[in-house]
């Protein structure tokens, strides 16, 4: 029914569905379960399934850092667009990176943490992460697109 209700077709039969109950939704607390059929995965985070079409691999090549000046650019999980805004990044030409979890971050008003901290306080799934853009400006994390800003860069 859970299927049915996100419009999943084809449904798992009887075998596929006690797989995904023994590796996704029984998997250990701290690990990132998925179960992949017909171009759709389930996964599991805090305690929550999700069902959603598959990512696409991650391909270092794309995924390397290059010049971002405020264009709107395609990427692999999503689209990076700038908005005219009474508060944001000054203009100017940034480097467009993607998650690394080690990178520290400082958003207005919190405290220097690693990006992943950041992420498990967004509560942004590790599968996600990868795909996520970062904007840097002089080697220092200025933007996490959709998250937060830096002070220094506003």
């Amino acid at each position: 029914m859970w299927l049915a209700k996100h419009n999943i077709y084809p449904r798992l039969n009887t075998q596929q569905l006690e797989k995904v109950w023994a590796e996704v939704a029984l998997a250990k607390v701290d690990a990132n379960p998925k179960f992949v059929w017909q171009g759709y995965e389930i996964r599991r985070y805090q305690n929550q399934l999700f069902v959603m079409r598959a990512l696409p691999d991650v391909d270092e090549s794309q995924l390397q850092a290059q010049a971002f000046t405020g264009e709107s650019l395609l990427l692999l999980a999503g689209e990076l667009k700038c908005e005219n805004a009474a508060q944001g990044l000054k203009p100017d030409e940034y480097e467009l990176m993607f998650y690394q979890g080690s990178l520290k971050a400082k958003p207005l008003g919190q405290s220097t943490k690693t990006l992943k901290k950041w992420m498990m306080a967004y509560n942004i799934p590790p599968w996600v992460r990868p795909y996520w853009p970062l904007l840097l400006k002089d080697g220092q994390l200025a933007c996490v697109p959709g998250l937060f800003l830096s002070l220094i860069h506003i």
